[in-house]
């Protein structure tokens, strides 16, 4: 699930809201029923983005805006397809959707002989934008307000809730209702759409991170249409927000353990031997009382604990970079902090300060308020906390669980957004259709799902949440750091290939480790 905004005025009363409509596909109304035929013609230029694959075409669809009443506005959704590579080898079709929410999955298919070769052969590789995104009828509200804040006081919660009550009824006002039908339900019966315009009768299923919540609504809503389905980095919507926003504050602190674990017993390590939390602990302690010079560095300013933190956690993620934190950190020890300053000034050159391997790195910032992105969370996730004893509350919750993660980053508004400022992302949305609920039914299809031990974006407890409520499903853990695992190591990806050409899942739940 991406996430990633800079901060933006918080005042704004009103807002200037406009439907977007983008490569022809656009919103309209009609009396009938909705149109399912296809008529494929290749697909617009892409500009500078990656040759296509050979064979791609593109369509649209027209969907319901409000499937209670699909005789009134539609949409129509953009689609690309590129057929198997083998046509005496088809299995049928694959559907592509790579999360966000709001990424196109229109250019996943531009994409699909770099990020699906082992599957191009056998499927025709379908993916489609959903619902208000990219060239199926964008929505856009301008200006808007910063939804991400930190209210200090219930009065100013209450002022914030009603500015954004404004700001978003008058966005409604000028888009229309799509605005509020962009939750995963209704993509998910546009998808069924799209299956029965394809002419098929059961579809597989690919989908990432914010796609695994389309692909567990269409298994509950349609289990006999899936053949065969992969949900790699699985978000768990089955749980109200609060308990996605703990999950995701413990995999900082989980993280954490994880690259200590490694620092103390690594030969990679710099500081192989060292009980490297308490070096950290100790490191930050002494660089709050004398900040730390960094000489070698462009600005040659001093770095805090703070400072340390931030660059920590900043380059966490990326599990390969880990030998090259651990020299910052022994180099910082020793007194000389210019590979974090230099990291933390952006300063990307190449003779700056050795090692260059380290990419320079930013505080972690919120850019969900992209408005697409908007609508979809608020459409799936009410705001739950709406008081700020309870906001409060749950801040000192988290500060008491993951103690070096929250006390300096996600407590704090100087470094991007605070975690309890995801609590006032959707203040004031007009309605939210489709909030979150456990799977149900009687016939659940087989899932595999796939999760990084440690990711910051879709933890793994969420996704073993869920894989208990798909009762013949498997779930493949990989045994690292990061997001997104198919594609990355050869275990997981051969798994998941297996299963979507033969619909034969492994007799258990696997685990793969990096290298294997």
């Amino acid at each position: 699930m991406t996430t990633a905004r800079g901060r933006a005025a918080t005042t704004a009363l009103a807002a200037t809201c406009l439907l977007a409509i983008v490569g022809g596909a656009g919103a309209g109304h009609a009396t009938g029923r909705t149109t399912t035929a296809l008529a494929w013609r290749p697909c617009p230029d892409a500009g500078d983005k990656e040759p296509a694959p050979a064979g791609l075409q593109c369509a649209t669809v027209a969907v319901p805006v409000d499937w209670t009443h699909p005789g009134t506005a539609t949409v129509d959704l953009a689609i690309a397809r590129v057929p198997a590579a083998d046509p005496h080898q088809r299995v049928g079709v694959l559907l592509v959707n790579p999360g966000g929410p709001g990424e196109s999955g229109v250019d996943e298919v531009r994409q699909a002989d770099q990020l699906l070769p082992g599957l191009r052969s056998r499927f025709d590789i379908v993916g489609f934008d959903p619902r208000g995104t990219n060239a199926s009828a964008a929505v856009s509200c301008t200006p808007t307000i910063e939804r991400r804040t930190a209210p200090t006081s219930q009065h100013q919660l209450d002022a914030f809730t009603a500015t954004s009550r404004t700001v978003d009824d008058a966005c409604l006002a000028r888009v229309g209702p799509l605005l509020v039908h962009m939750d995963t339900a209704s993509v998910a019966r546009d998808m069924d759409t799209i299956r029965q315009a394809l002419g098929e009768q059961q579809i597989s299923y690919h989908g990432v991170s914010y796609g695994t919540v389309l692909g567990q609504q269409y298994a509950q809503a349609y289990p006999t249409r899936v053949r065969a389905m992969v949900l790699d980095s699985v978000v768990d919507h089955t749980d109200p927000w609060p308990v996605r926003v703990r999950d995701q504050v413990a995999a900082q602190e989980d993280t954490f353990h994880a690259f200590a674990g490694w620092c103390r017993t690594n030969p990679a390590s710099a500081l192989r031997g060292h009980d490297c939390a308490r070096v950290y602990d100790e490191l930050l302690a002494h660089a709050d009382k004398h900040p730390i010079p960094a000489p070698h560095s462009r600005t040659g300013n001093t770095v805090n604990g703070d400072d340390i933190a931030v660059f920590l956690f900043a380059v966490l993620p990326g599990q390969q970079r880990w030998p090259d934190v651990t020299q910052a950190l022994a180099q910082a020890r020793a007194g000389d902090a210019s590979i974090i300053r230099t990291a933390l000034d952006n300063d990307d050159e190449p003779d700056a300060v050795p090692p260059p391997t380290i990419t320079p790195v930013r505080p972690p910032a919120d850019t969900s308020g992209d408005d697409a992105h908007q609508a979809v969370l608020c459409d799936d996730w009410p705001m739950t906390l709406t008081s700020y004893t309870a906001i409060t509350a749950f801040e000192t919750r988290m500060q008491e669980q993951a103690p070096r993660y929250e006390t300096r980053i996600g407590a704090r508004l100087e470094y991007g957004a605070p975690t309890t400022s995801s609590f006032t992302q959707c203040a004031g949305w007009p309605t939210t259709p489709n909030p979150p609920t456990p799977i149900t039914g009687n016939r659940r299809p087989a899932i595999l799902f796939i999760n990084h031990r440690y990711d910051l974006h879709t933890p793994y407890p969420g996704a073993v949440r869920v894989h208990h409520q798909f009762p013949q499903s498997r779930m493949v853990t990989y045994d690292a750091v990061g997001h997104v695992a198919y594609g990355t190591n050869a275990c997981v990806t051969t798994t998941a290939d297996t299963y979507l050409t033969t619909g034969r899942l492994p007799h258990t739940d696997l685990s793969c480790r990096p290298g294997a």
